[in-house]
């Protein structure tokens, strides 16, 4: 069918088989996300195919979302999103989160919604929208000119798209090529198996010949053709141009070249050339326009371009470029003087500031004030609607046409920086502050400069660089006459976090207090509670107590738009306080509500460290299956942000979910990534995290050895800290049980004396449990089973008071152990009974072999089938036979981790702990029926 069809339009000649590649692409829509990539250099007849592709997903029902943005409207944040959800109705936005629907009117100009807007939340908020109107019916996303769609747009639509790859939606795009380099675009998001790319080659001879008749009527002899086809590389849209010169000058090719410049923008000029001056101009003004319309452009004034098929009017007014190329030769061949009298004109035309801004800038010749006042001002409200790309351009402008003076060119220096720092162009806001600070004098510019600076190091660099940058931007702010005392908040804040987390206690806790202070001789009560939440959360980690009053306070009084890190974010330390009091639940319906508003934002820098405390509270909690989906969704998250502490926290998480679960490959290797990438950046409070994982998983699986030997220097340079809370102690007791199985009692008990002390002077729950657990193993070790069972009885009436029940079974395994020691066999049992019983209700494989073992040891077999189940056999079969876990998910169609929960499985039946007892435990076992 498709073959018929193309054979009677004259503008698809030679292109059969990638109409029907797109084609097939689309149709495996109807299984998930599916994408048809059309690329190929300028001219080579993109836009014709995909125009095709279009027409063929109407009869389907397909809802289509189609944009066809040009060069000009790069600079015009979310003009591509506008165009894409045109014929979307008020009433699809409506079901939407209010974060999300607020976010998206903003951004899309509807209604009476106005104030800023984070990007974040209108990519959420596509995402969901897409999620709406998918279900209705199969959506076909259509962008002809990737290339020009705006950075805001651009980065809704990869954002919402990549998270969308089991719905029914289809994608169709074409991408310019220029000298063969591939630009980036939202299509960069898609998964490999889900994008077909079709690159549009030459077209032959034969080809260009039957276009040529079709389009110009123009019939060539053989040689002239094969030379055109050579000349011309088979482009089309060259092809056509020297053809209508052949066909208007009558040359022939008879031994002398074709009529093709070697610039294909000079002979479209050339072309328009021809045209009087008024078409001229008001082509001119439609190459400037982001949206032409006749309301701007007179229809007449274009009604030779229109004959001459250099643009198309449509039935709505909408004036298109026949091809985006076009305007670049437009605006090239125009004089100097023309170009700016037309984006004068404009300018006095269009209504949105932003646009109109722009239009002012570049019918400005020289340096206007006035002009490059306007200029910041739109570049203010693009940060502010979320456009953070649009406002650094618009603050460059500014920076081009403003006064020369050094100090306003050097505020603006610091301004355009900050705009590019959002938008996240961090080379260029480096270039633009490394002159910013060559010429700025001592006070809050240069402080907001080196502020800037040391932000960018923290991303990248080491911490140290980071603290000495910001050190200097408070000693610079400090010197202005009248201090900005929001920005000395700002600094002081910062300083005291990553003091903070590079183990400078001191100094932090007393950057807390000096930005408390700041905030609130500042007057702004946003930035109070962020440094009212530095304050409390570095008080409780020094062991000063919570100061509930402050924390309430801080909560209450949150914005929840400052762009502030995560960390100090008032109901993240409200949650990670609950957490090491205890109050598990509490901190999980804290931590999980943020997690809701950061996702509905979009901001997924932030999630990665708030995944942290989420994961632990999962894994006290009980629900090890639950922390290791967590896990997983972290660290696809953080594979999508250039981020390098974001990428360690994620690898943190996945850690620790795995050392719970048992999952002893993906335990090391993820703990053992975080700890390099931490040390490389040198932020020493999180490394607890994944010492702490890396710990409790040797002790698990019955290596004390290795146990110590993970934590022991963690536990040093803790206790360089000096007094600290216990949960800055969170691997202590697992040193404190693997010194024991290692004969070292004298360590143990010195170790944790101070942490048994802290704890009951607290009363924390927890904490004591976890202390009367080490001190029957002592007792134990010592020979005293009484005074043994003694202390974990009481651990036991601790461990009731707060919600742990993995920590309760290893308590109750421990009993187990001493009563077996005792000859007190039937209580052994019960005790080692239960434990098992929470361990396997909670997905903690390798304390739940340990808890088997012991039954074995009581001569009890544990109450399960012991028979493997056919991919369980397979599984293990072919880790005896030494296959990685991703041999044998590759091998079996299964996942790894599928593979890893099998192998747990096996060795719980088989009674054993390791690959290298799988062998010897497989041989001569019957094999299950198949299935």
């Amino acid at each position: 069918r498709v073959a018929d069809d193309v054979s009677v339009n004259p503008d698809l000649v030679g292109r059969e088989s990638e109409i029907v590649a797109v084609g097939e692409a689309l149709a495996r829509a109807g299984g998930g996300l599916a994408g048809c990539l059309l690329s190929g250099p300028p001219g080579i007849g993109k836009t014709t195919v995909w125009r095709e592709g279009v027409e063929q997903a109407r009869p389907g029902g397909r809802r289509l979302l189609v944009t066809r943005p040009a060069e000009p409207e790069v600079r015009l944040a979310y003009s591509g999103l506008a165009d894409l959800l045109d014929g979307v109705g008020d009433a699809w936005l409506g079901r939407l989160p209010v974060v999300q629907r607020r976010a998206l009117k903003v951004a899309l100009l509807r209604g009476d919604e106005g104030g800023a807007v984070d990007a974040r939340a209108v990519a959420s908020g596509l995402g969901s929208l897409f999620r709406e109107l998918a279900p209705e019916r199969p959506l076909l996303v259509a962008v002809d000119d990737a290339q020009w769609l705006d950075a805001e747009s651009s980065a809704a639509l990869g954002y919402a798209l990549r998270r969308l790859t089991d719905r029914p939606i289809a994608v169709l795009a074409t991408l310019r090529l220029d000298d063969g380099a591939r630009p980036s675009s939202f299509l960069d998001v898609l998964p490999g198996q889900s994008l077909t790319e079709v690159h549009l080659g030459p077209l032959d001879a034969p080809a260009l010949g039957l276009m040529l008749h079709r389009r110009l009527d123009l019939t060539l002899p053989r040689p002239t053709l094969v030379r055109l086809a050579a000349e011309t590389a088979g482009n089309p849209l060259h092809a056509l141009e020297v053809g209508r010169r052949l066909k208007r000058d009558g040359t022939r090719a008879h031994g002398r070249g074709l009529p093709v410049p070697e610039d294909l923008r000079a002979l479209l000029a050339a072309r328009l050339r021809r045209l009087d001056v008024r078409t001229q101009e008001a082509l001119l003004e439609v190459a400037a326009l982001a949206d032409p319309h006749t309301d701007l452009v007179p229809e007449e004034d274009l009604a030779r371009a229109e004959e001459a098929g250099i643009v198309r009017i449509e039935a709505d007014g909408r004036i298109e470029l026949a091809h985006p190329l076009f305007a670049t030769a437009i605006q090239e061949v125009a004089p100097a003087a023309r170009r700016r009298s037309a984006h004068r004109r404009l300018a006095g035309l269009v209504a949105a500031p932003q646009e109109r801004a722009r239009h002012l800038a570049l019918a400005t010749r020289g340096r206007d004030e006035d002009v490059a006042r306007a200029l910041e001002e739109a570049s203010r409200l693009a940060a502010a609607r979320g456009a953070p790309a649009a406002a650094a351009e618009l603050a460059e402008l500014a920076l081009d046409l403003g006064a020369d003076d050094s100090g306003r060119r050097g505020e603006r220096l610091v301004n355009a920086a900050g705009r590019h720092f959002e938008s996240g162009d961090l080379d260029r806001a480096a270039e633009l502050l490394e002159e910013a600070l060559g010429e700025a004098p001592a006070g809050s510019r240069r402080a907001r400069a080196l502020l800037l600076q040391g932000l960018i190091h923290s991303r990248h660099y080491d911490l140290l660089d980071t603290l000495a940058l910001l050190s200097s931007a408070r000693a610079a702010g400090l010197e202005d006459p009248v201090p900005d005392h929001a920005l000395l908040a700002e600094i002081d804040v910062d300083l005291a976090f990553f003091g903070f987390i590079s183990g400078s206690f001191e100094e932090a806790a007393g950057h807390a207090e000096d930005a408390v202070r700041a905030a609130a001789a500042a007057g702004d009560e946003g930035l109070s509670a962020v440094a009212l939440s530095v304050r409390t959360a570095i008080r409780h980690t020094r062991g000063r107590g919570v100061a509930e009053a402050d924390l309430e306070w801080a909560v209450a009084h949150e914005d929840p738009g400052r762009e502030d890190i995560v960390h100090n974010r008032p109901r993240l330390v409200s949650g990670y306080v609950a957490l090491c009091l205890g109050r598990v639940e509490e901190a999980a319906g804290t931590l999980g509500a943020l997690h809701a508003d950061l996702l509905a934002r979009g901001r997924e820098t932030d999630l990665p460290a708030l995944d942290v405390y989420r994961v632990w509270a999962a894994s006290w909690a009980g629900h090890v299956d639950r922390a290791l989906v967590l896990a997983d969704e972290g660290l696809v998250r953080s594979r999508l942000v250039d981020d390098p502490l974001a990428i360690a926290l994620a690898l943190s998480v996945s850690a620790i979910a795995a050392a719970h679960a048992g999952l002893v490959e993906r335990a090391r290797d993820d703990g053992a990534a975080a700890i390099d990438r931490m040390q490389s950046l040198r932020w020493a409070a999180p490394l607890v995290f994944p010492a702490w994982a890396l710990g409790l998983l040797e002790l698990s699986a019955g290596r004390p050895e290795r146990t110590v030997e993970i934590l022991a220097p963690l536990l040093e340079q803790v206790a360089s800290f000096g007094p600290v809370d216990p949960a800055a102690l969170l691997p202590l007791t697992d040193a404190v049980e693997a010194l024991v199985e290692l004969d070292r009692g004298e360590e143990a008990a010195a170790l944790l004396a101070p942490f048994e002390r802290v704890g009951r002077e607290a009363d924390r729950a927890w904490v004591i449990a976890a202390a009367l657990r080490c001190q029957g193993l002592l007792r134990a070790a010592d020979g005293d089973p009484d005074g043994a069972l003694e202390a974990l009885g009481e651990a036991l009436r601790q461990h009731d008071r707060v919600a742990m029940p993995g920590e309760r079974a290893r308590t109750l395994l421990v009993r187990g152990s001493v009563l077996r020691r005792a000859r007190r066999r039937r209580l052994a049992r019960e005790a080692v009974g239960e434990a098992l019983e929470v361990f396997d209700g909670a997905g903690m494989r390798l304390w739940a072999g340990r808890a088997e073992e012991e039954l074995r040891r009581l001569g009890a077999v544990p109450a399960r089938d012991a028979r493997l189940t056919p991919t369980e056999l397979v599984v293990a079969e072919l880790a005896a036979a030494g296959a990685t876990n991703r041999e044998i998910a590759a091998q079996a169609f299964i996942s790894v981790k599928t593979v890893e929960a099998r192998l747990g499985r096996s060795y719980r039946k088989l009674g054993i702990r390791s690959r290298a007892q799988l062998a010897d435990a497989l041989a001569g076992r019957a094999r299950p029926p198949a299935t």
